[in-house]
């Protein structure tokens, strides 16, 4: 079957391809980097998420004759942020913050090609490294470090 997809758009979803999604890429992430906070941690069992913010209509749940609803489990954090997961798989797919509007995708649930390299990689790559006050492990990647939200919190220098 062949993708009726422009080639302004990324796909991803979850492990066991139940849940798709689209993304649309004529303009840029409002933000993608590596978060380290203590709670995508707690979340995802990992020291740090790759993490892509979307403004709301540059992503959308890929069309299928089952409703998103039947598919995800849906719950709540910190009261304005819902989170998406596959019920089959587990997979944490997406999150809405309503508060933001802002959509959230992880770089690891995109699309991949036949070499097992993400599709879109330019487009979706990190810039910074986010809440890396938290870390649990040092990353010596060149990438700039913030206490909290890139651009928006203290710059931490990395140790050499």
């Amino acid at each position: 079957m062949e993708s009726s997809l422009s080639d302004d758009t990324l796909q991803g979803g979850c492990f066991c391809k139940r849940v798709r999604y689209i993304i649309k890429t004529a303009r840029p992430p409002l933000l993608s980097a590596y978060c380290h906070c203590s709670r995508c941690q707690r979340l995802f069992g990992t020291p740090f998420v790759h993490t892509i913010h979307l403004p709301p209509l540059s992503f959308q749940w890929e069309t299928s004759p089952t409703p998103i609803s039947e598919v995800t489990d849906e719950f709540v954090v910190i009261g304005v942020k819902h989170r998406y997961r596959c019920k089959t798989c587990g997979t944490h797919i997406a999150s809405w913050n309503e508060a933001k509007e802002k959509w959230s995708v992880w770089g690891a649930t995109l699309d991949r090609d036949d070499d097992n390299k993400i599709v879109g990689w330019e487009w979706a790559k990190p810039t910074d490294h986010q809440f890396y006050g938290t870390r649990m492990l040092d990353i010596p990647d060149g990438l700039d470090k913030w206490d909290g939200y890139a651009h928006q919190s203290k710059a931490i220098d990395s140790p050499s």
